[in-house]
């Protein structure tokens, strides 16, 4: 039997005709987040036109789109929650460079300088905006803000 669907040119023209609909199917499965609706639609878009699965073998063109839909976003909720779940804290850094045996020396020598090393850029910003701000007077003039 030779599908409805088969009638169009390309498979880029039959995702196209349906377009509106998969969105709506997006909003769906996102939680009516536009963007993020739409990101997915993009995303099954390009596998679709670049894996041209056989129109003649899928019995159900907006079943297999749903499918690849629903397939792409469990795939992003579970690459957010892998990055999520991998994420270490400073303390858990300390722990595990504790852990492995680096002296305890070592690891506060090297935040004391990374806090000096940001504290000095600090410095060198809020220097730079006092001279800039009274740039109009010649001479270097430090104000007290009043809290």
């Amino acid at each position: 039997m030779l599908n409805p669907w088969r009638v169009a040119d390309s498979h880029e023209d039959l995702f196209v005709q349906r377009y509106n609909r998969l969105v709506g199917m997006s909003l769906q499965l996102t939680g009516h987040d536009r963007e993020q609706a739409e990101d997915l639609v993009h995303e099954a878009f390009v596998e679709f036109t670049l894996s041209r699965p056989d129109l003649d073998s899928i019995q159900n063109l907006e079943g297999y789109l749903y499918g690849m839909l629903r397939n792409l976003y469990l795939s992003q909720v579970r690459r957010a929650a892998r990055r999520h779940t991998q994420s270490l804290s400073l303390l858990d850094y300390d722990s595990a460079e504790i852990g492995r045996g680096r002296p305890t020396h070592a690891i506060g020598s090297e935040l004391r300088m990374s806090f000096a090393t940001s504290a000095a850029t600090r410095a060198c910003v809020r220097r730079h905006r006092r001279r800039a701000a009274c740039s109009c007077s010649g001479s270097f003039m430090v104000t007290t803000r009043s809290r």
